[in-house]
């Protein structure tokens, strides 16, 4: 009778690639900025069922089911992130099975996140290590729900890790933004509040008076401010919206809060060709005669070409580039730019078209925006939390 064993070696072999190109296949994945949490959290009892059932991994191919790991917590929450910044979060992964278990991957779904280096990192019985991502927040406020993976020798199914974060300005805006996408919704009510407990005074919103939804409290420092809106009051003389209603405030770090304005009307005329990681330039509070440095990334520079000019077309701001540099990995162009104020620039808030020219014919137009103001009090000190809560 013939020997078989080589067949069936090669047979075992064959199963083994398509279960791990099928666990690497189910690595990449999006991120998302929308305002729901993610579904499908690892949750203790799935993990846990997974390790009653299976609890060591077969020699010849994967088993089409999740490790015994369990996820602590279960979801990664980064909680408030400033704008523009890096925050650290972290998991413990703990191997509930009998057997170690050794990571060959870990795979974040968007380029927004890095992960500590796991790859090849085997987690005893018992044991747990510590899975730490920082997260680069978006230069707008959002919800930002992040997914990352990890995959396990012998186990064809990867772990999903749910991240999520609150990119927001110490002023928080509740709603996070103005949903005028059914014509019939034109006007509502926006609620500021200071996480931070430093109260603050409204001075504009889009440079006109803020409409205060109790006029008693116009004009007060205070850690929360309700105001009415009427989106007819941010109309272009094109006739389109801006996608921005920008409220400007003596807050010590949050001078401008930026609110999406969702409109049909309300689209930027945005080049496919010449993608951005943020479609808005927000400076901030700075007085006549200063500067600001900052960092502008935008995609695919291998087909754009480096930047050769950006123009804010608003007098009194100049825009300089100081550097720029191409990451080879993620083909990103970073810009280093450095904004300044002429000595004679009027006091208020401002806003006003910036365009970018790209060397291969590309330009987009982005509305930048800045609050022209004396610097605040800086030793201003948060309120005590007695003030009653708004319910809602």
């Amino acid at each position: 009778m013939p020997d078989t064993r080589p067949t069936r070696h090669v047979v075992s072999r064959s199963i083994l690639t398509v279960f791990i190109g099928t666990g690497f296949g189910m690595l990449f994945s999006g991120c998302g900025n929308t305002d729901s949490a993610p579904e499908g959290v690892a949750s203790e009892s799935a993990s846990s069922n997974s390790a009653g059932s299976q609890t060591a991994a077969s020699n010849s191919a994967p088993v089409p089911s999740l490790p015994p790991v369990r996820i602590t917590p279960g979801v990664l929450n980064w909680g408030d992130v400033l704008p523009g910044t890096t925050s650290d979060g972290s998991v413990a992964l703990t191997n509930l099975g009998s057997t170690p278990l050794k990571i060959i991957t870990v795979q974040p779904g968007c380029k927004c996140t890095t992960t500590n280096g796991l790859d090849g990192v085997v987690i005893g019985p018992g044991e747990s290590r510590d899975l730490i991502a920082s997260l680069d927040a978006q230069p707008s406020p959002g919800t930002r729900n992040v997914q990352i993976k990890v995959l396990f020798d012998g186990y064809a199914k990867p772990l999903e890790i749910n991240g999520t974060a609150m990119i927001t300005h110490p002023v928080r805006v509740r709603p996070p933004y103005i949903n005028a996408v059914d014509e019939t919704k034109s006007t509502g009510t926006l609620m500021l509040n200071a996480g931070d407990k430093i109260p603050f005074e409204v001075l504009s919103v889009d440079g006109k008076p803020p409409r205060f939804l109790r006029k008693e409290m116009s004009q007060k420092s205070s850690t929360t401010h309700m105001l009415s809106y009427d989106i007819n009051d941010h109309l272009e003389p094109d006739g389109r919206y801006r996608r921005w209603v920008v409220i400007e405030t003596d807050h010590p770090t949050s001078p401008l809060v930026e609110v999406l304005l969702r409109h049909r009307n309300t689209s930027l005329d945005v080049n496919p060709g010449f993608k951005q990681t943020a479609y808005h330039f927000n400076l901030g509070r700075l007085q006549p005669g200063t500067s600001t440095d900052l960092t502008h990334v935008s995609h695919e520079a291998t087909s754009t070409g480096p930047i050769g000019m950006i123009i804010a077309e608003q007098e009194g701001v100049d825009i300089q580039i100081l550097s720029q540099e191409v990451d080879e990995e993620s083909d990103d162009l970073s810009m280093k730019l450095r904004v300044t104020l002429s000595p004679d620039m009027p006091e208020g808030f401002h806003y006003f078209p910036i365009r970018i020219y790209a060397a291969n014919n590309v330009d987009i137009t982005l509305p930048g925006f800045v609050s022209v103001r004396p610097e605040p009090e800086a030793d201003r000190a948060p309120l005590e939390q007695t003030e009653r809560a708004i319910q809602r």
